[in-house]
């Protein structure tokens, strides 16, 4: 060892070190440094002022320390990966349960009141945003659910009369307005007219709903279900999922007919409307 004597602190004295003693038995050292060279050259430093090799064995000491950290390091990786997982996975759970109770819900169609348009367990996806800020259109399928029966269910059905519109049914011909509606569906003609045999109105927030398969279906004509409420309305019926297709394009042979009827139905609903403010004003 009396060589250290002559050797001093510092990174380039440690390396001529290295390269002297790279024929010597204290191959053990060289290791040390190797693997953590700052802390250990300060443990050579030592060696060579005291004139002895206890500042080896601190060395060795610290490598046993090093091993020591680094499995604790490893084990901190482990625990942050399952903790980013399982933070991820709980963030996934809550984005499905927020699109299932806010944006988009699975139901079935129950019963053959919406033949040809949709058949019995056709699976459909809700629409939950379609009407959060505008009412439904006319003519569109939409799922409602009952309140205030003794049993809530959920009734899929087409919009036939808009708020504040005057709805009646003659010899199987809907009147809306006292003007006679034409549909962009192919349906069968109506034999039971129901409650929509006398003139109606309905209210500002009301809509008047029929199913496709008029003469097999429980509709507004009737006590059990009548008008749908807006705050009734679950959302628009989107998508047919087993046989894939967007509702609102299914059963539609005649809608340019229909779409320019319905704005010429729009264009009286309006001048309907005026007329009554302007006999509001006069009284």
């Amino acid at each position: 060892m009396s060589d250290m004597k002559h050797v001093k602190g510092g990174p380039f004295t440690c390396f001529l070190f290295l390269g002297i003693l790279e024929t010597t038995p204290s191959k053990k050292l060289i290791l040390v440094l190797q693997r953590n060279l700052g802390y250990n050259i300060l443990c050579m430093h030592r060696g060579s002022v005291a004139g002895t090799t206890e500042g080896y064995g601190d060395c060795l000491e610290f490598d046993i320390e090093y091993e020591r950290m680094e499995r604790r390091n490893k084990v901190r990786k482990v625990f942050g990966y399952i903790i980013r997982w399982a933070i991820a996975l709980v963030l996934a759970v809550l984005a499905g349960w927020a699109v299932i109770n806010f944006c988009v819900e699975k139901t079935n169609m129950v019963g053959d009141s919406m033949n040809i348009t949709l058949e019995n367990d056709d699976i459909i996806l809700i629409n939950k945003l379609s009407y959060v800020r505008d009412n439904p259109k006319r003519f569109d399928v939409i799922v409602f659910e009952k309140s205030g029966t003794e049993h809530s269910y959920y009734g899929i059905q087409r919009v036939i009369g808009l708020p504040g519109e005057k709805i009646q049914i003659v010899d199987g011909v809907i009147y809306i307005n006292g003007k006679e509606l034409v549909e962009p569906m192919e349906v069968e003609p109506m034999e039971m007219a129901g409650l929509a045999g006398r003139e109606m109105t309905l209210d500002e927030d009301e809509f008047f709903v029929l199913g496709d398969n008029r003469n097999h279906s429980e509709d507004s004509r009737f006590t059990t279900v009548g008008n749908v409420v807006k705050s009734e309305i679950i959302g628009k019926a989107w998508i047919r999922t087993n046989k894939f297709s967007f509702i609102s394009s299914v059963n539609m042979p005649n809608k340019k007919a229909a779409d320019a009827a319905a704005k010429e139905m729009s264009g009286q609903s309006a001048e309907i409307d005026d007329g009554s403010e302007d006999d509001k004003q006069d009284e």
